[in-house]
């Protein structure tokens, strides 16, 4: 997936010319509702706070206006709103009512203002109504921002907890001016500002809530995307280098050569492939190397060697690079007797005259990162040069090493044959030897058998 094109998210939001908003897709719309109520806890607890701070006040004003308000202030407020309202700060700090805190917010600001506006509504009916209509409209107007702002209620929840005492307030002031029709206008319209503003703002909010949402999961979704091409590239880049070489390369950027003491190469190459490859068709040739060298991939993961490159139908496999490993000889031993079987196996199945031959030295090479655009990690030094050359003088189907490494498989129980001196290319006569196979018992305990890996 390109990164860089727009991350599509299910449920678009519906938001222009409608109260409540919506999402489209049911399960967005729940996952929407649990984002938002986790958020919403900050401003139920400070909304709270702000409700005891305000009663607080009410109460004291309700001692210095009048006896007789006070003896119904007081008990309500004592009794009922400041209870509710401990009850609703309390719930915001247990996780498992975040759910229902905005709705418990909106119940406690539709019963605190409720019981404001009677508490008025009572002290209007005791001295005549119009001083504590007036109280009652600004009590009214500061609820309906309250709920629609500090508490941050959705659109719906916020008509909900303002429609009852914003009706009972108009009651009141439409019962204490009833002979001053235009103060009842004028109190009616100020508090159908305060709900059209209230809920506007709601609904602004709720916007915003909502856009907040969405680019949270954009950048989630866009992480995530990210995340898989990382990992896409971490897979790539360690299909062309080893692991530890490439996390050294993030590392380290630069030239990357580090020089092993001793090590065990390996080439093997199809004999007479060329002929064979000319009657089959380029399918055909593709598939079959492709099993072939798939088959060997895993055996040199089972066996912890290390693939080189391939170059045609050659195949070229390193032990004790990059890590050292004491049984690298022993190691590579598997993977060419293993080679035997598969490529015995694919030819057999195929109907295909398929031999290959394969050559091994042990020693000291340089290995490292050559490229820019291009990675690869490759061997340098005789030791790489002797192993070719054992396996291009080799003999079809048979595994030639030279005379230092079959000391080192000899004494591990391996059975070697003698094929004396051989003449190589740029190296003179050299003594080489031909591995037929081991015995159980001499393979070292941690070692797998990779015939057997590839078999499973």
């Amino acid at each position: 997936m390109d990164i860089a094109a727009p991350v599509q998210l299910r449920g678009e939001c519906h938001l222009l010319g409608r109260l409540r908003a919506r999402f489209s897709e049911r399960d967005v719309e729940s996952a929407y509702r649990a984002w938002r109520a986790e958020r919403s806890v900050p401003f139920a607890r400070v909304g709270m706070l702000a409700s005891i701070v305000g009663w607080a006040i009410f109460a004291v004003a309700s001692v210095l206006i009048g006896p007789d308000l006070k003896h119904l202030a007081l008990p309500v407020i004592a009794v009922v709103s400041v209870p509710m309202i401990a009850m609703v700060l309390a719930s915001a700090y247990l996780d498992r009512w975040h759910l229902w805190v905005e709705r418990a917010a909106a119940l406690a600001n539709a019963a605190s203002g409720t019981a404001a506006i009677l508490i008025l509504w009572y002290g209007g009916r005791v001295d005549g109504g119009g001083h504590f209509a007036d109280i009652g409209t600004g009590t009214a107007v500061v609820f309906v921002f309250y709920g629609c702002t500090i508490l941050r209620l959705p659109p719906g929840l916020a008509a909900a907890a303002i429609t009852p005492y914003v009706a009972l307030q108009e009651l009141f002031v439409v019962q204490a001016y009833a002979a001053e029709p235009s103060r009842a206008v004028a109190f009616t319209a100020l508090l159908l500002v305060a709900v059209v503003s209230g809920l506007l703002l709601s609904v602004a909010l709720e916007r915003s809530w909502r856009n907040a949402f969405q680019q949270e999961r954009l950048i989630d979704a866009q992480r995530e995307v990210i995340d898989r091409e990382r990992e896409r590239a971490e897979r790539l880049l360690h299909s062309i280098l080893p692991r530890d070489v490439a996390h050294e390369l993030k590392v380290r950027p630069g030239t990357l050569a580090e020089a092993h003491d001793d090590v065990t190469v390996l080439f093997a190459d199809l004999s007479d492939f060329t002929p064979l490859a000319a009657r089959l068709t380029p399918t055909e040739v593709v598939e079959l190397l492709n099993e072939v060298f798939s088959r060997f991939d895993a055996c040199c993961e089972a066996l912890g060697v290390e693939k080189i490159k391939t170059i045609g139908d050659a195949y070229m496999a390193v032990a004790g690079v990059p890590q050292p490993r004491a049984d690298h000889a022993e190691a590579c031993a598997e993977l060419a007797l293993a080679m035997r079987t598969i490529v015995r196996d694919v030819g057999e199945r195929r109907g295909l005259p398929l031999t290959f031959r394969v050559g091994m030295h042990c020693g000291p090479v340089i290995a490292g990162v050559i490229g820019t655009s291009k990675f690869a990690y490759d061997l340098w030094g005789d030791t790489v040069n002797t192993a070719a050359r054992m396996e291009s003088h080799g003999l079809p189907g048979e595994i030639q090493v030279t005379d230092e490494l079959a000391q080192r498989l000899r004494a591990s129980g391996y059975a070697l044959r003698d094929r004396g001196i051989v003449e190589v290319k740029g190296k003179g006569p050299l003594r080489a030897w031909l591995l037929d196979g081991r015995t159980p018992d001499a393979v070292p305990a941690e070692l797998t058998s990779a015939s057997d890996a590839d078999a499973r």
